[in-house]
Order: C-alpha cells, then structure tokens, then sequence
C-alpha cells in the first residue's frame, strides 16, 4: 500500500508540474482563497496588485510538510520579500521550491522565482504583474527545463468593506520541454471577494477555473478572538474533491507566525507553517 501511494504521487507530481501555488500558513488555512485578500508579501503569489497596499517592508518565510511527507521527503519551502519602491509602484521576490526524493530515482524538485510588481491606478483600484522562471529538476533520463510565465491581477476595493480581485496565471501558456517530453504548465483565471467586518472578521471567496479541471470553489474565514491571536478554516471543493484546512495566526510586535493543518480525505495530513518579519 505504502508503494502504490509513493507511485501515485509521483505520477500526480510528473503529470501536473509545477501545481502547487501555496506561498503562505495563512491563505493554506483559509483554503486558498486569498485573491482578494492578498495582504503581505505572501500575497504576491496570489494577485501581484496586492504590492500596492504594502506600506513596509517584509521577510516571510514558509514551510510545508505535504501529505505528511508521505516517506518521500515531499516538501515545499519558500523565501518572500518586499516591497521595494521601483517604478512608481512596489515590487517584491519570492523564491518557491517543492521537492521529492525517492530511494531509486533520485531527487525531484519544481523551483520558481516570481518577480512581482504592483501599482495603485486609483484610490479605490491597483494593478500588478508578475514573471514566472520555473526550473523543473527531474532525476533519471527525465532531464531538466526551464520555462517563463507571466500573470496579470486587479484588485479593487468596493466600499469600505468589500474587496474584489482577479488574476490570470501563466497567461502567456508557457511549456517545458524536456528529454521526457513535454508539458504545458497550468493556466487558470481566479477571482474572488472578501467581506470585513470590522477588525474582527474576515470572510473570502474564491473561484478558480482551468483548462483541465473543474471549477475550483474555496471558502475562508477568519475571526479575531485577542489583539495577538486570529483562528481561521477554510473548505475547498473541485469536482469530487473535497478538501478541509484550519489554522491560526499570532503577531508580537514586528514578528508573525501562522500555522495551517490542511485534511484531505485520501492522503495523509499537511502541516504549513509560516514567519515573517517586518522591517
């Protein structure tokens, strides 16, 4: 049994490269919806329009044990930070790895830098963008690849309470190719709302579509219970998948730390942690 679930992950990792897009504990709990929230560094990955909100420089750093590493070391790992002021507006860095290693194969390893750039248009509306560099380390006669993705996000502010956002991932539909073969990376358009109520809660929506897959629902929410302690869970659904996440957040002065527990029916659970600092 422990063999045929190693088999199946990584023939899911080598059919669907470079999938996974969770960049922070905070949006893994609210189960990825996050377009239209898109607060801190983090959530460059998510919409790049998020920069333009961004008043202070952070460091966030994440960690993921998937599928409680499934006995193949199968982790994601990611170093964010910015804003920077470039060109009227903000940019930042974010550098994302997830790998795998297996006894008789070696190791397997999707690594990506996003440069992301974002710009308030108006008071009420921001715009940003971001490049993808995608290098796929693929061990055995697979070969190595590399490709460059480009995405395109709004985020809008309906309100005081009501937030819109939208963004096109890998719009340029970009490929490797590789002694393998090759492969088009994912291109999915989501879009989603976020409702506030006052400093105490915090509801999103997401919607997310692709070629190959089914509409992509998620549902988060996030209450404040103390001036230093936020609970937050979330519910995913696409297609027959449903897909459950929970977590917290807690800051001390500049320091931050957030933890996700995501459950999924079929495999193991997947413990997410986040810190970060702001400058």
């Amino acid at each position: 049994m422990k063999q045929l679930v190693y088999l199946l992950v990584s023939i899911s990792i080598l059919q669907a490269a470079f999938e996974f897009r969770y960049s922070g504990a905070r949006s893994d709990a609210l189960a990825g919806s996050y377009t239209a929230i898109a607060e801190g560094v983090e959530g460059a990955i998510f919409n790049p329009a998020s920069l333009g909100y961004i008043s202070r420089r952070e460091i966030s750093a994440y960690y993921s044990y998937l599928y409680s590493s499934l006995g193949s070391g199968l982790k994601h790992l990611s170093l964010m930070t910015g804003p920077f002021k470039f060109l009227k507006g903000s940019f930042s860095i974010s550098i994302l790895r997830l790998s795998a290693s297996f006894d008789n194969w070696g190791t397997y390893a999707e690594n990506t830098v996003v440069f992301s750039h974002g710009i308030q248009v108006s008071d009420r509306l921001l715009a940003g963008v971001s490049l993808n560099i995608y290098y796929l380390q693929n061990p055995g006669d697979l070969g190595n690849a590399l490709a460059f993705g480009f995405d395109m996000g709004l985020l809008a502010r309906i309100y005081d309470r009501w937030k819109m956002g939208i963004m096109v991932h890998n719009l340029n539909n970009p490929s490797l190719e590789a002694e393998g073969g090759r492969e088009e990376l994912p291109l999915w358009l989501s879009a989603g709302v976020s409702y506030r109520i006052g400093k105490y809660s915090l509801t999103s929506v997401d919607f997310r579509k692709s070629r190959d897959h089914d509409l992509r629902v998620s549902i988060g929410e996030e209450v404040k219970i103390a001036d230093y302690l936020k609970v937050r869970a979330g519910v995913l659904n696409e297609g027959d998948l449903f897909r459950f996440s929970s977590g917290f957040g807690t800051t001390l002065g500049r320091f931050g730390l957030d933890y996700a527990i995501v459950f999924n029916p079929d495999l193991p659970l997947t413990h997410t942690l986040s810190f970060r600092f702001v400058l």
